[in-house]
Order: structure tokens, then sequence, then C-alpha cells
């Protein structure tokens, strides 16, 4: 005859319920008020990271396994448990005897008799994994909005058959305008874009859908202050299982020091540094288009100053 055999239908019980709490990564435990005695099952010992055999539960040691900073938080949810008589649901950090920092999900009901608590059962959880990728997330997620302030970058997500447009906090500091009032559609987006580049803004919306490939452009945006904003406008494409596009998830970045520059450059090459005016390879490049127009006749004009150079080089460029 077997071991399993023997067993009395407690005892069977029992084992069944620590093989599935093992198997769940489940502890249980129950903290008898009045005696102040707390009773674990195996699987919460393997959580806390303590030996059974090597560790006595109570209410006083186990509070002692908290982590410090944690520590009122828990015994301000078990002292009002006890006094508003509901369920609650925590998650704290722990400290192993090794030192490992943990977290546990615990969740308590209270048993009551006669209108009193008198004891509280609970479960809990081992979620540290989820815990740490939640902080990895939240980190990440925290490096991305730095990276977007500093490079004047905002993200949004567009569903193609609601038309409804989703900006990021970002992308309403790039276009100016105040996230309150929102931009809930790309119809209520073009009107911020200047009435000369609209046709570019919908000519890309149309080409990311169309041709199904990423886009981009660069457009003019007129902030509710008046301000002219040179902005790039990226967006990929995004399918659903048949093939056509369901949503374009983009990027728009606001350039307009960019383009200043470099209009600036483009200044500067065609125009007199001193006068402004406009310098030889402007004067070429407007003969030149003149000359391949054949309609009208043309004619070239010199003028030149007599004793210019030893004027600025004498008197200066102020002279």
């Amino acid at each position: 005859m077997s071991t399993l055999d023997c067993e009395s239908d407690a005892e069977r019980h029992y084992r069944l319920l620590e093989e599935a709490q093992a198997i769940a990564r489940v502890g249980s435990w129950e903290w008898n008020i009045a005696s102040g005695t707390l009773f674990w099952s195996q699987e919460h010992y393997r959580i806390f990271g303590v030996e059974a055999s090597a560790f006595t539960p109570t209410i006083e040691s186990g509070l002692a396994c908290i982590h410090e900073d944690d520590l009122a938080s828990v015994q301000s949810t078990l002292k009002n448990t006890i006094e508003i008589e509901k369920p609650f649901s925590y998650v704290v950090r722990i400290r192993r005897p090794s030192g490992e920092i943990r977290w546990v999900e615990s969740v308590g009901v209270p048993s009551i008799v006669d209108g009193v608590v008198v004891a509280i059962v609970g479960t809990a959880l081992d979620v540290t994994a989820r815990e740490l990728a939640q902080e990895s997330l939240r980190a990440s997620l925290t490096r991305l909005a730095v990276a977007q302030r500093l490079a004047l970058l905002g993200d949004w997500a567009y569903d193609v058959s609601s038309r409804v447009l989703t900006c990021s906090d970002q992308l309403f500091v790039v276009i100016g305008v105040d996230p309150a009032h929102g931009i809930a559609s790309f119809d209520r987006f073009l009107l911020l874009v200047h009435p000369d580049d609209r046709a570019i803004a919908s000519a890309f919306l149309v080409g990311v859908q169309k041709e199904f490939t990423s886009q981009s452009a660069e457009l003019r945006i007129i902030t509710p202050d008046g301000d002219e904003r040179w902005v790039t406008i990226q967006a990929a494409p995004v399918a659903d299982a048949t093939g056509h596009v369901t949503e374009m998830w983009g990027t728009l970045q606001d350039i307009t020091e960019r383009k200043r520059a470099e209009q600036q450059l483009v200044h500067l090459a065609l125009h007199d540094l001193l006068t402004g005016l406009p310098n030889r390879s402007l004067f070429n490049d407007r003969l030149e288009h003149a000359l391949a127009r054949r309609d009208n006749p043309v004619a070239v004009m010199l003028v030149d100053l007599d004793g210019l150079k030893a004027t600025n080089d004498s008197l200066g460029h102020s002279a």
C-alpha cells in the first residue's frame, strides 16, 4: 500500500493545496489577531526566502521582513482592515535574510465573528519580475520623453477609419497648442497647417495609406499665437491581417531653426554681406533665367563706381 493510499481526506486536501500553491507560486497566510500568531504555507516561506524550521512566523517577525520604506504603509493597511472590516490589496517590497529585495503582492480578507475581525487570511505572490519590467518601462518612457523634448519632437497615432488623431504631450509643445484643447482629428491638425502647405499634408497622408510605405514631408504650421514654424512630419503604416492600413504611427519635429539657418546660408550665398544687395552669383542666376526666355529681349547695363576700393580701404565699411 502506497503512502498516498494511507492519507486521510484532510491530509490529501492539504497536500494538494500545497502542490497547487507551489505550481502557481502563490503563498497563503493567516494572522490570528487575538493570539498574534501567524501561519505561513510552504510556498509563503519560499517567497520570503526563509526555512520553516528556522523561522517562527509572528506578526512581529512577519513585519520585520517588510522593507523599511513600506513598513508604515503595511501597518496602516492592516489597522484599517481591522477597523473598516474590508479586504485589501497592496504591493510592497520585502527583504530576504540574504539581503535580496523582492516585490510581493498581497491580498487579505478579514474573518469576522460577531461583528469583530478575529483574523485576516491572505495570499502572497512574488511579482518582482513584473515590477522590474514596469520600472524598466517607466525609465525608458522617461528617457524617451527627455529625448523628445531635447529634439523638439512629438509622436502621434492616427486611426484611418475614425480619422481620430492621438498626440503625445511633447507634440502639443511643438505645435504650440494647449493639450486641454486637443486636436482630435487630422482635419483639426490641417487647420494649423499653413494654407500653402495643406496640399502637401493631405498628399502625405494619402501617400502613406495608398503606397503602404513610410513617408515624410516638410511643411509650415501656424501656432494659435500666430508664430510660423517649420516641421518634419513622418509616418509608417500599420496594417491588419488583410493588408489594409488601419493606423499610422508617426512623429512631428520642429525644424524651424534648421530652416532659418538654411535660408540664412542661401541669403549669404546670394547677397553681399556688407550691403545686403544681390551679389554676382544671384546676378548670374537671374541673367541665365532671363536669357533662357526668348519671348522678350534682354539688355544688360553695367554701372562702375570709381574709387570704391580706395574709399573702402581708407575709410572702411561704415563709410
